[in-house]
């Protein structure tokens, strides 16, 4: 499960928190914590955090998008449990509150 604040960046934060846990296979923290974009109508721009692969913002401006980089695209927090897990692991988005 997984949910967030950010208004237009909730859809696309929480998309790509569960593609890093389903089609990746990555630890429920780790989905939380990796960068991500976020791109809608408008404005016309995928915005992008801090640590987005250069490979993947070469490959978006390829393909003619234009870019920009912001360092806060939503807050996602999610709950995993595991098939057979005896307990849930949760994951807090740290972008909302880094000193926590």
């Amino acid at each position: 499960m997984a949910g967030g604040s950010g208004g237009p960046f909730i859809l696309t934060g929480t998309a790509q928190v569960l593609l890093g846990l389903l089609a990746e296979g990555l630890p429920v923290q780790e989905a939380v914590d990796h960068p991500r974009i976020h791109d809608q109508w408008q404005p016309d721009l995928v915005l992008y955090e801090p640590g987005v692969a250069e490979a993947v913002r070469a490959d978006l401006s390829r393909r003619g998008d234009l870019l920009k980089e912001d360092p806060l695209l939503g807050v996602i927090d999610a709950v995993e449990l595991a098939p057979g897990a005896s307990r849930a692991v949760a994951a807090v988005d740290h972008r909302k509150d880094p000193g926590r």
